[in-house]
C-alpha cells in the first residue's frame, strides 16, 4: 500500500484527498436526498403522525388546511436542501484549512475519513446490486478509507510554540 502513496507529492495526495473527501459528502447529500425527498415516503409517515393526533381529544382534523402536505413537504425538502448545502459548506472550509497545514483540519479530515470509509462502505456493500447510489457509496468508503491510510504517511505537523 506504501507503493501507491510513494507516488505521491504532500501536494498532491492533499488534493487527491480533498477531490475524494468532496466525491463522499457529495454521494452522502445525493443518498440523503434519495432517502429523505421522496415524497410517497414522507406522506406515508405524515398519515401516521395525524393518525396518531387523531388519538388526542383536543385535535380537530378540520383545522388542518387542505393544501397543508404540500406545503410541509415544501418546508421540508427547503431545509433539507439549505443543511445539505451547509454541511457541505463547512466541509470545503475545513478542506481549505487542511491544504493550508492547519492541524485541527487534518484531524477533522481524518476522523472524517476513518468513520466515513467504514460507515458508507457498511451502507454500500449489502445493497450494491439494488441501485447505483449503493455502488457510489461503496466507492465513497473506499476513497475515504484510501485518504484516512494516506493520512498516516502525510500528517500535518503542531506548530511549533512561539518562545
Amino acid at each position: 500500500m506504501k507503493t501507491i502513496y510513494s507516488n505521491f507529492t504532500e501536494k498532491k495526495f492533499k488534493v487527491v484527498a480533498i477531490t475524494c473527501a468532496l466525491f463522499s459528502d457529495l454521494v452522502i447529500a445525493k443518498y440523503i436526498w434519495f432517502i429523505f425527498a421522496d415524497k410517497t415516503v414522507f406522506e406515508k409517515y405524515f398519515v401516521q403522525a395525524i393518525d396518531q393526533m387523531k388519538h388526542s381529544p383536543n385535535f380537530d382534523e378540520q383545522l388542518i388546511p387542505k393544501d397543508f402536505f404540500n406545503e410541509f413537504f415544501q418546508i421540508w425538502t427547503s431545509s433539507l436542501v439549505l443543511m445539505l448545502i451547509a454541511v457541505i459548506l463547512v466541509h470545503l472550509l475545513n478542506y481549505l484549512f487542511y491544504y493550508q497545514n492547519r492541524l485541527f483540519a487534518f484531524k477533522y479530515l481524518r476522523i472524517q475519513a476513518w468513520i466515513g470509509g467504514v460507515g458508507l462502505l457498511l451502507a454500500g456493500i449489502p445493497n450494491i446490486l439494488n441501485d447505483t447510489i449503493y455502488l457510489a457509496l461503496a466507492a465513497a468508503g473506499i476513497a475515504l478509507l484510501f485518504v484516512a491510510n494516506g493520512l498516516k504517511i502525510f500528517k500535518v505537523k503542531s506548530p511549533a510554540l512561539k518562545s
